[in-house]
């Protein structure tokens, strides 16, 4: 075959060939799969004569299972792919003692460096050496952080989440919400970035298996019990990882041991034990201003878990082979709805009767209503005239007539318009179950095989306390039941030559539902042919002004992520070099049909009952629920779903050489070659991209039109989006000890991100069909007995090829996105002092481009908006009557816009840049006089320019502020959100010196030991800066020109940062100075864009939490221990402060005010522990 490596059927084939050739053809070693660690050394003689050709054995302390290789001519030998554990190493020669080194702990990621000294004498005798774990680790280069089994079991931990840990190291930077880290909270504990990487760029691993998803979270977050051990790994320059910024999470499963352990655990948080939310308690606490109570909460877990030896028959391998572990963890919690007040129709007007706001006196006069406050009366808008006694009896539509009665009964006396008349009360019922289980098994002596099997199931009810039928527009059901398996095969081919294979499947399904599913529409009076037309059963979505709450859902349904994956390795150690090689397949997709609007969605305002009336001067005023009662929606809309597949392959090969130069110098050097065709969907229903240049006749006989929807499979288009090629990813890293206590690294490597995907609809133009009501004003032509006349049940598909969509918004992927690129570089020195404590200081640096950014790219050219209001005159339309363009004439800025037959287009384009660099100091001290502790300082500093991707919408960016002016990227390059330039995390545990085998008291009775022995105090503590705040202006004069935002303009001289505690500064009645000075800027007029940076140089509120716990253990027998926990989540009751969109611009009416808070008020946490 030839290959000649061009676009095409052959040069595919060709690809995929030379991924398996450079499998086998670089024949290499190293640490296999990255969940692996690695233990290597030379084995001399006492005066540093290599000894070849000595047997080395590399024996688990827990399961007694061995592996043996033999030191090459110089002396090396290597164990690759060494499961994380402790470890005894024995090394023999001939006319040699034999040595036993015990206490060898080898973590995830690590190459260990254990040189062997033998002393001459005969082999029967051995020398025993006790290993203690080293703290500076002198074989490898990247930056991480272990988070062990002493971290995960004994530090608080609010939702019990093993990644959630990670927060702890200098890289990270979290900007989820603290409340949602649940083991059901992918999102939430996804959301974070590693060293100034974009966030939700990083990949993860349970045992060596990928389990990153389409969104790329994790796909399931193990029990906290049935974790061995995280790494996390940033600056990887190894070339085994990628699809990642450089973060990565291993995540190590515990498996069983020779001997039988269990666990049971539970614990419970009450309503009255914890703190109330701050600003419930920031009331003034008077009759007119009461303090709100704490609402009340219940919360529950459980945990067991059971491990040990399988023994089996002798012809099936016998016992001291197999082993497993089990772990089955759960919760329930109860709490109130927050949200609970609602404007609802009294039962005068629900009968028609509006006479309460306002007194009809004539066909055009209004006076007061007999509520004593308003002067509303409603218009008859076929009529231009008043109704009756404003009194719509006999006018009243039955359809209209049954969605206002679904509504509640008004439980408040207030009849003042749009006043809220009625409160609800529900309680949310959290639950979710998770069972975790291994299995491993030594076939032979040279093949380890594990098995894991991970589930669980949650519900997350969204409330309703509306107390209806039909639900509040928060209302939602969302299930998951969540799927993932792994086997990882570990076979010895020789002494010096190891391989790897794994194999994972996982399934997350995310299904959020309406709570009126099943609800059938026909009740309500609808027309068949609606009725039938429904994808989905439930109420309609209601949405309304002011006047009258929201009722119904339209929620997004079914989505189902899953992906297959399959990784082999290749080791083999040569003379000075450890070598590895191998090969990556991953089938990542994801199955949707975007369910929302499809129940029907109408929306109410008070346009059509209120404005001029007829043969007078006087204006109607109006009411919400007046036009429900007609029937007359001002929009309206169904649509008709498609389901969608679609699926991105990947691969990759990498080699892999972890060189010791000298026994003081290891050199780390990678290369990855990775391969992703961009994303396909099954059936071709999607869209590939937006040719800019084609040039058609619109609908096949309209007048010229350029720009249009490329359809996968039509027109010579591709079937595929988001092709990124190859892509090749050389890395490079040092580790040289100065000494046998300190060690100077570094390196750089090149990583491409993976594109960040999600279920969206709007991707597939012309095979999602919307029925739409178009806005009504005037005399209505539209009425809810039949809302859509001209229905449509059958999307066109792609027959309207590239004039799909003309006359409204259109969404594509761009097809000439580039891969997005991470540069990430570091170097440090770390010294181990005495105590055990090393301490790191260092560097780490990162730069990304190519990143992706949603942007209109159909929007006027800036210079042109010198023309002011010529842009609203009105000209010809020569599109009129094509696609959605209903009317004869168009605003002049619509004529000149890039695509004149097109609203927006929202594309995603690959213009992203960033810049990262930091200080890190890092200290850690090992258990020893009873204390443990890991602390950690970064100063950093983030620029990007990233506007609509990776997480740009966060906890630190409520709203998307950017781009002003896609045509002038420059200004949008500025502080990321996720900016942090101090944080200081520290985490530790220290038994308190009392009770047996302590200094104090120690051997004294059981008496005096159950009292005063085993305590164990432990504290998570965070404090960083608030990141830079993304300040804008509410209103866009320039969207009508396709302008995204517009920001305001900086008065000169005037500082918009203020200063003092962010108490001091809600902007509320008690604390009047809001957070920053909107008097600094003045409101960016049309035409004009305003010169605000896209984040500002004022930062938000900080941070500062620290979770306490005090354990006490009580030794019921030497094997079984029993513990007593207490907890208290957020010990200070320190808030979180956090902004809205709406608080976060400058011309609104709460501009610079915090009236909300992250996280948790503190939490009190009580429950038991028994181990055996």
């Amino acid at each position: 075959m030839h290959c000649n490596f061009q676009i095409s059927p052959v040069a595919r084939r060709c690809r995929s060939l030379a991924l398996f050739l450079l499998l086998f053809i670089a024949f290499g070693v190293s640490l296999a799969q990255s969940n692996y660690g690695a233990l290597r050394g030379i084995v001399t003689d006492l005066q540093g004569a290599t000894l070849p050709n000595s047997e080395v054995t590399l024996t688990s302390q827990a399961t007694k299972l061995s592996r043996k290789t033999k030191s090459n001519g110089a002396g090396e030998y290597v164990f690759n792919a060494v499961d994380p554990g402790k470890y005894t190493i024995t090394a023999t020669s001939s006319g040699f003692r034999a040595i036993e080194q015990t206490g060898v702990t080898v973590d995830t990621g690590n190459t260990l460096n254990i040189d062997l000294k033998l002393s001459v004498g005969a082999a029967t005798d051995s020398v025993e050496v006790s290993a203690a774990e080293p703290l500076v680790d002198n074989g490898t280069s990247y930056n991480g952080q272990m988070i062990d089994s002493q971290k995960l079991q004994n530090l608080p931990n609010p939702g019990r989440n093993p990644f959630l840990f990670s927060k702890l190291d200098n890289a990270v930077t979290p900007v989820g919400d603290p409340r949602f880290v649940r083991f059901q909270d992918q999102s939430g504990s996804s959301t974070i970035s590693i060293a100034g990487a974009p966030l939700s760029s990083n990949n993860y691993s349970i045992d060596g298996v990928p389990i990153t998803d389409f969104s790329n979270r994790a796909v399931i977050i193990p029990s906290i019990e049935g974790v061995d051990e995280v790494k996390l790994q940033a600056n990887t320059y190894d070339g085994e990882i990628g699809r990642t910024s450089g973060g990565m999470f291993n995540t190590t499963l515990k498996s069983g041991t020779t001997s039988l352990h269990g666990v049971l655990q539970g614990e419970t948080r009450q309503t009255n034990w914890g703190a109330n939310l701050f600003f419930n308690n920031h009331h003034a606490g008077t009759a007119a201003d009461p303090k709100v109570p704490r609402g009340a909460a219940e919360f529950y877990s459980y945990v067991g878990s059971l491990s040990g030896p399988i023994p089996l028959p002798s012809f099936l391998g016998g016992k001291d082979k197999t082993f497993f572990a089990i772990t089955e963890e759960g919760y329930r919690q109860r709490s109130p709805i927050t949200t609970n007040s609602y404007v609802v129709p009294t039962d005068k007007q629900r009968a028609g009767d509006f006479s309460e706001i306002g007194t009809v006196t004539g066909p055009t006069t209004c006076a007061l209503g007999s509520n004593g406050t308003d002067t509303i009366c409603i218009k008859n808008p076929n009529t231009g005239l008043y109704f009756a006694n404003n009194n719509l009896a006999g006018f009243i539509n039955p359809v209209g007539q049954q969605l206002v009665n679904a509504y509640p009964h008004a439980n408040s006396s207030v009849t003042k318009y749009a006043a809220t008349n009625f409160t609800g009360q529900d309680t949310l019922g959290d639950r979710a179950d998770e069972f975790n289980g291994k299995l491993t098994h030594q076939f032979g002596s040279r093949w380890l095989a594990d098995f894991y099997y991970l589930h669980y199931g949650s519900k997350e009810p969204g409330g309703n306390s509306l107390t209806t039928p039909a639900g509040s527009s928060s209302s939602y059901l969302l299930y998951r039941k969540v799927d993932a398996i792994g086997i990882q095969n570990t076979i010895t081919l020789n002494p010096t030559t190891l391989l790897t294979v794994g194999f994972g499947f996982n399934r997350f399904p995310n299904d959020t539902q309406d709570i009126s599913k099943g609800f059938n529409q026909a009740t309500l009076g609808f027309p068949s042919t609606y009725v039938s037309a429904l994808s989905k059963t439930g109420f309609p979505a209601i949405t309304a002004d002011s006047g009258l709450s929201a009722e119904g859902t339209s929620n997004s349904g079914p989505a189902v992520y899953f992906s297959r994956n399959f990784v082999v390795g290749l080791s083999k150690s040569i003379g000075k070099h450890s070598l590895k090689t191998g090969y990556v397949y991953r089938a990542i997709s994801l199955t949707f049909t975007s369910l929302s609007n499809t129940s029907g969605t109408f929306a109410f305002d008070r346009t059509l009952t209120a404005g001029a009336l007829t043969g007078s001067t006087a204006t109607a005023a109006g009411a919400t629920a007046a036009d429900m009662l007609l029937g007359y929606p001002t929009t309206g809309s169904l649509v008709i779903p498609a389901k969608l597949a679609i699926t991105t392959a990947y691969q990759a090969t990498y080699l892999q050489d972890d060189w010791r130069v000298t026994p003081k110098l290891t050199l780390n050097l990678g290369f990855r070659y990775e391969y992703e065709p961009g994303v396909h969907e099954r059936d071709n229903h999607y869209a590939v991209g937006f040719d800019r240049n084609a040039t058609y006749a619109a609908f096949g006989t309209g007048p010229s039109a350029t720009g249009g929807v490329m359809f996968a499979g039509q027109n010579g288009y591709g079937t595929s989006t988001g092709n990124m090629g190859s892509k090749y990813s050389p890395r490079a890293g040092f580790a040289y000890a100065l000494d046998e206590k300190t060690v100077v690294r570094g390196g750089y490597g090149v990583f491409y991100m993976p594109l960040v995907y999600a279920g969206n609809s709007a991707l597939a133009p012309g095979y999602v069909l919307t029925n739409s009501i178009l806005s009504q004003s005037g005399v209505p032509t539209i009425s809810l007995s039949n809302p859509f006349p001209n229905l449509k049940t059958q999307a066109t598909g792609n027959a309207n090829g590239l004039s799909q969509n003309i006359g409204t918004t259109l969404t594509v992927i761009d097809q000439n996105r580039r891969s997005p690129i991470y540069n990430s570089y570091s170097f440090g020195i770390e010294h181990e002092f005495p105590l055990g404590i090393a301490m790191k200081l260092g560097y780490v640096g990162g730069h990304g481009r190519n990143l992706p950014n949603s942007v209109n790219i159909n929007q006027l050219n800036s210079s042109q908006l010198a023309l002011g209001s010529t842009l609203t005159s009105k000209v010809a339309n020569k599109y009129a009557g094509l696609g959605n363009f209903s009317t004869g004439t168009v605003n002049l800025a619509q004529t000149l816009l890039p695509f004149p037959q097109y609203q927006g287009i929202t594309d995603s384009i690959s213009n992203g840049v960033s810049d990262y660099n930091s200080l890190d100091l890092k200290v850690q001290k090992r258990m020893s006089m009873g204390l443990t502790l890991l602390a950690a300082y970064t100063w950093s500093a983030n620029w990007d320019n990233i506007v609509g991707a990776y997480g740009s919408s966060n906890t630190l960016n409520p709203g998307n502020n950017g781009p002003q002016d896609i045509n002038n990227f420059a200004p949008e390059y500025a502080r990321a959100t996720n900016n942090i330039p101090n944080r200081f995390t520290v985490a530790g545990t220290y038994e308190l010196p009392f009770g047996r085998g302590k200094t104090f008291l120690g051997h004294d009775n059981r008496l005096v030991d159950l009292l005063v022995g085993g305590w164990r105090f432990n504290d998570v503590m965070i404090i960083q800066n608030g990141g830079p705040l993304p300040l804008t202006q509410g209103t866009n004069n320039n969207s009508t020109y396709g302008f995204l935002t517009q920001r305001p303009t900086m008065i000169p001289g005037v500082n918009a940062c203020r200063s003092g505690r962010p108490q001091d500064r809600l902007g509320d009645s008690s604390a009047p100075t809001t957070y920053f000075n909107k008097a600094a800027f003045t409101t960016t007029p049309a035409y004009a864009l305003g010169n605000q940076p896209r984040t500002s140089n004022c930062y938000g509120p900080g941070y500062i939490n620290s979770d306490l716990s005090l354990n006490k253990d009580f030794r019921v027998t030497e094997r079984v221990h029993a513990e007593f926990r207490a907890e208290a989540l957020n010990a200070f009751n320190t808030p979180q402060f956090a902004f809205s969109t709406s608080q976060l611009a400058v011309d609104t009416s709460n501009s610079g005010v915090i009236s909300q808070t992250l996280g948790f008020p503190r939490l009190i946490q009580l429950g038991g522990r028994l181990t055996f």
